[in-house]
């Protein structure tokens, strides 16, 4: 019994070489569509923070709270005229970030990121803020600030 393979030529279908460019057409098309995800979630990491620090300077010096110094022991201790409200300046040693709270009331807002210290000093009517950031920018600052009477 003789068994006989034809090749029928009328009939399409991939070839090898084919079969191997489609292939490696698809791991291509992958491989970029995972680097655009990885792109698109990954957090930008600005080296330059001078506007987030002049943000900061204009927030602190803001008419629309009118701070005065209430306190500078631990923590820098500021009152609103305007709120009538007390806040809390601290920094967040886990993640570098420098926060403002009410106190006695839960909740904050992060106003400077990545700072690694803050220095303050204060010669009446004038507080002085030195910030070193953890890319190694520093920033000094003096703003007018009263400090309220003691009631």
């Amino acid at each position: 019994m003789k068994i006989k393979f034809k090749i029928d030529s009328s009939k399409s279908g991939f070839t090898l070489i084919e079969t191997i460019f489609s292939l490696l057409l698809i791991s291509f098309i992958i491989i970029l569509i995972h680097g655009f995800i990885l792109v698109i979630n990954q957090k930008p990491d600005f080296k330059d923070r001078t506007s987030e620090v002049y943000q900061w300077i204009n927030f602190i010096e803001s008419s629309h709270f009118n701070f005065q110094i209430a306190n500078r022991h631990q923590h820098l201790t500021l009152y609103s005229l305007s709120q009538h409200q007390f806040y809390l300046l601290k920094i967040n040693s886990k993640n570098h970030e420098l926060y403002m709270s009410k106190q006695g009331e839960g909740g904050y807002m992060p106003l400077l990121s990545k700072v690694e210290w803050i220095d303050l000093s204060y010669h009446q009517p004038i507080l002085t803020f030195n910030i070193n950031l953890t890319n190694g920018q520093k920033y000094t600052f003096h703003s007018l600030m009263e400090q309220i009477n003691d009631k």
